[in-house]
């Protein structure tokens, strides 16, 4: 993709109370992945406009144009409360949160970190620890 964003989200819970919240998302970003027919490098990649008009967001509103694919499992967090799973994303010229904000309001106590990797720094944006 010419002038592609990479990105990768980390979506949390704050604590075990919506844990399921937390695994009903997952599962439903699992099902866009199997569903997919992208395949690049070996990987399936989900694709952002499946992840929206699964969760009945308007394309013509919210820009969602690229791919993304999970990194690992649904895990606990390090504090031993909430839980949480990460994705990394390919899109064209920008992130896509204003995705990721629409699709996370239709759950329970979910929130998200957008990260960023440049070659000097780990950035974070919208970290509660911030």
């Amino acid at each position: 993709m010419a002038n592609q964003c990479s990105s990768q989200y980390a979506f949390f819970t704050k604590d075990d109370k919506n844990k399921g919240e937390l695994l009903r998302l997952y599962t439903s970003l699992i099902n866009i992945v199997q569903t997919s027919s992208d395949v690049v490098n070996g990987s399936k990649l989900g694709c952002l406009s499946m992840v929206a008009d699964k969760h009945g967001i308007d394309t013509q509103k919210i820009s969602c144009d690229g791919s993304f694919k999970l990194l690992g499992s649904c895990m606990p967090a390090w504090s031993g409360q909430g839980s949480f799973f990460v994705l990394a994303s390919e899109t064209g010229w920008t992130p896509k949160e204003t995705l990721w904000e629409a699709v996370t309001a239709l759950y329970n106590g979910i929130s998200f970190v957008y990260l960023s990797y440049s070659k000097k720094a780990l950035m974070e944006r919208n970290a509660p620890w911030l």
